[in-house]
């Protein structure tokens, strides 16, 4: 299963997400193919009048809304669509519901994994995310973050109940991307040399970053905005060197508002150090 992530206003669809979906959809219309849109979240999120929108372009053929009471239940929804359709692997990244970064760093690397993201308040583990996790036989559990966003106490509770836990974190959320990114590559084979970036001071850009990330097997790193951060030049030193393949390449996500020019040519820069060009 194939597929793109775009944003829209709530109230109405965006144009340029509705020109999107007409570009994407064009040629499997014309194949008569069976194009279907998830709207994800409830109406607060997304209304009805934006899903009545999409149901009537003619490229669309199927419309379907995953949602739950709240944001857990919604991601449990999410889940269980990914479940039945492709499957999943027995591990969940798990994250804090009301905190958007560490979610966004680990979706290429659960999507790879075949593994879905699950949502958790600070302190407990909702219903909805412990009634998904016993009902698809969930074995090992990634919490994603420091124990101020994902209290030690949950993961107690896990371990408790019988999953294996293990904590990807670091010590800002450019440096627990940094950590998920490189469980990325050690873990499930994610390659070093297609690193992407976003900027780590809005959410947006990181996350329709997530497919791209998937497709390209790169994981995603964050940064700030004005300059390079830190945690990105740690990356790549600890991942020496990287072009293993021959060549290498990465993705910045976003213009210069959300990742600078400055930031952007560091971000270059060091991708070219990194990478002996010799090779090419």
């Amino acid at each position: 299963m194939d597929g793109v992530l775009l944003l829209t206003n709530p109230a109405s669809l965006s144009p340029e997400t509705k020109a999107e979906i007409l570009r994407v959809t064009e040629s499997l219309f014309w194949n008569e193919d069976h194009v279907k849109v998830y709207v994800l979240g409830g109406p607060g999120a997304v209304s009805d009048a934006v899903v009545k929108q999409i149901e009537d372009l003619r490229t669309v053929t199927e419309v379907e809304r995953l949602e739950g009471d709240d944001r857990f239940e919604t991601a449990a929804a999410i889940a269980t669509e990914m479940d039945d359709e492709v499957g999943t692997s027995g591990y969940v990244y798990l994250v804090n519901g009301y905190a958007w970064a560490d979610a966004l760093a680990a979706s290429p690397v659960a999507a790879w994994a075949g593994a879905p993201v699950l949502m958790t308040k600070p302190g407990e583990v909702p219903a909805a995310t412990l009634d998904w996790m016993e009902d698809h036989g969930v074995t090992n559990v990634y919490i994603v973050g420091g124990t101020g966003v994902v209290g030690e106490g949950v993961k107690t509770y896990l371990l408790n109940e019988g999953y294996i836990v293990e904590r990807l974190a670091g010590d800002n959320r450019y440096e627990t991307a940094a950590a998920v990114a490189q469980h990325g590559v050690d873990e499930w084979g994610m390659d070093p040399a297609l690193v992407n970036l976003a900027s780590g001071e809005n959410f947006a850009d990181a996350m329709v970053a997530a497919p791209l990330s998937w497709w390209t097997g790169g994981p995603l790193l964050l940064t700030k905005s004005a300059a390079l951060s830190q945690e990105v030049y740690t990356y790549f030193a600890n991942a020496g060197w990287i072009g293993v393949s021959g060549w290498s390449g990465c993705y910045v996500i976003g213009g210069p508002a959300a990742v600078s020019p400055a930031a952007y040519n560091e971000f270059r820069d060091l991708w070219k150090i990194t990478n002996d060009w010799s090779t090419l």
